[in-house]
């Protein structure tokens, strides 16, 4: 018998081994339009998209007290739900366009707010499935390495 393995609608899919709860912020506003899932760091009083080459374990989350899912994007000035990541804790991420990775493959910040196989920046999550995104951002499950 197989089992389907079904698309999550929730951003944050579960801790490590040595955490059982995700560190969840939400007194800072969004600097721009945010959608979950996508990769941030806190600059200047607020949320922003984590740009290219900055290491960051903080991901927007989906607000499901006021039913929205993952695809509920913040805009500009909402008050976010932030997901700062551990070790071994799971998101479901944004691969950016144009990559191809396998499961376990080292991901680093693409800028806006998506992953990209690892280059010459520091890794801050790995694949936890393979994903094929060269035609178009996808969603990825992925696991904070850092």
């Amino acid at each position: 018998m197989a089992i389907t393995r079904e698309t999550p609608n929730t951003i944050w899919l579960g801790g490590g081994q040595s955490k059982a709860h995700l560190a969840i912020v939400n007194d800072l506003p969004a600097d721009g339009a945010i959608t979950p899932g996508m990769l941030i760091e806190r600059q200047d009083g607020a949320y922003r998209v984590c740009p290219v080459d900055i290491f960051s374990t903080t991901y927007a989350l989906n607000q499901p007290e006021l039913n929205h899912g993952i695809d509920t994007a913040y805009e500009d000035g909402d008050l976010m739900m932030a997901g700062i990541g551990y070790m071994g804790d799971s998101f479901y991420a944004w691969l950016a366009s144009g990559q191809n990775v396998g499961d376990g493959d080292e991901l680093q910040s693409a800028g806006s707010g998506k992953l990209k196989a690892k280059g010459s920046g520091r890794a801050c999550a790995r694949a936890l499935e393979a994903k094929n995104a060269t035609a178009g951002d996808a969603r990825i499950r992925v696991e904070v390495s850092a």
